[in-house]
């Protein structure tokens, strides 16, 4: 992961940049996801829940390869389906990165819906 500013069209209010943790640590936890030391099972990192809490927009968090997969997980939800000559030429690794992408943005959706139901704090 990396620490990078996020260039997101959609976090350019600067109260939201700080709610989501764009450019630095959020004070209360924006979103969460699958614990990546133990991808969901369970593991001291995570206290045995198999998600950890994160303070950071993903975008930020994302290095080189979680962009990819993000553009990858963006095509499909659009409707570009692997086909020859298209994403379908990308190796079985990059096609199970759609997979993990989808299931990641499904719990961040849900974190912001259960972030919209209860206080924030200051």
């Amino acid at each position: 992961m990396g620490t990078q500013t996020a260039k997101c069209p959609a976090c350019r209010e600067p109260s939201l940049r700080a709610r989501w943790g764009c450019d630095a640590d959020a004070e209360n936890p924006s979103w969460e996801g699958t614990c990546e030391f133990c991808i969901g099972s369970g593991c001291p990192e995570c206290d045995g829940q198999g998600v950890r809490r994160r303070y950071r927009c993903p975008n930020s968090m994302s290095g080189p390869d979680g962009q990819v997969a993000l553009q990858f997980a963006t095509a499909y939800d659009a409707g570009f389906l692997p086909s020859a000559g298209s994403y379908g030429e990308q190796g079985h690794k990059a096609m199970s990165l759609i997979g993990l992408v989808r299931m990641e943005r499904s719990r961040i959706e849900r974190s912001i819906a259960e972030s919209k139901q209860r206080p924030q704090r200051g």
